[in-house]
């Protein structure tokens, strides 16, 4: 339903790419489809998992266009190197989530865009944000206000994953509190570290035709993009080429 979202919006607003940095990018599926759909474009992977920075190593191992690094985000210096920067489900894996926006601004060109994906409101907190290392789940007005504060446009902000999420919601739920009673005790670091790379139920060979079936789902997820339904937020923002005062 999220990956529904990030094609349409980056069909809409972003027709050009030349380098691009996806951030916690998992198993790098995103990273795969741009460098795919955009030939020219180079894409830096910064991925803070050592697992999960090998398993990026291994799959993009022929793609010359791609790098993977593993420093943190908190300590980066560049400044306005890329056209787009993605960061999905990322933001509340950081407890200083407005450092980690101002260093996603300053790396952006004059221009570029930011898309990022969150979990939508606390009052849904849920055994899957213990097992993954949440810090917060995102409300609306908190979400537009701290990228506002940051220099940030917003050209989308759409709710995602109506009406399928609520319906697994109790699966959700079985599944991740056995994952934390039977899990060792961690951190909400190593739990972060584990929760990009780990896919309950998931098989690839069955994602064409899942996709297939699930188009009347995408309607009604694009329906309801401005409402308050689904359980996570998806933001197109932009950084303005003039600075904001």
């Amino acid at each position: 339903m999220r990956l529904n979202c990030i094609e349409a919006l980056l069909q809409a607003h972003v027709h050009d790419i030349n380098d691009f940095l996806e951030i916690g990018p998992g198993m790098g599926d995103v990273s795969a489809y741009l460098l795919k759909k955009h030939p020219k474009a180079k894409a830096q992977l910064l991925e803070f998992s050592e697992r999960a920075a090998m398993q990026l190593q291994q799959r993009f191992r022929d793609e010359s266009r791609a790098s993977v690094q593993t420093h943190d985000l908190l300590q980066d210096t560049r400044a306005a190197s890329f056209d787009l920067i993605l960061a999905f489900e990322v933001l509340e894996h950081i407890e200083h989530d407005l450092l980690a926006l101002e260093r996603i601004h300053r790396s952006l060109r004059p221009g570029g865009f930011f898309l990022l994906s969150v979990p939508a409101f606390m009052n849904k907190w849920e055994a899957g944000d213990d097992w993954a290392g949440h810090f917060r789940r995102y409300e609306k007005d908190e979400l537009r206000t701290k990228l506002h504060g940051c220099g940030f446009e917003i050209c989308a902000l759409w709710s995602y994953g109506f009406p399928i999420t609520a319906m697994l919601y109790p699966l959700r739920q079985v599944y991740y509190r056995r994952q934390l009673k039977h899990a060792q005790p961690q951190d909400k670091t190593e739990a972060s570290k584990q929760s990009g790379i780990t896919r309950p139920l998931h098989a690839p060979a069955w994602s064409p035709w899942l996709a297939h079936a699930m188009q009347p789902l995408f309607l009604l997820q694009h329906l309801a993009r401005n409402s308050s339904l689904g359980d996570g937020w998806i933001v197109m923002a932009q950084k303005p080429h003039i600075a904001c005062p």
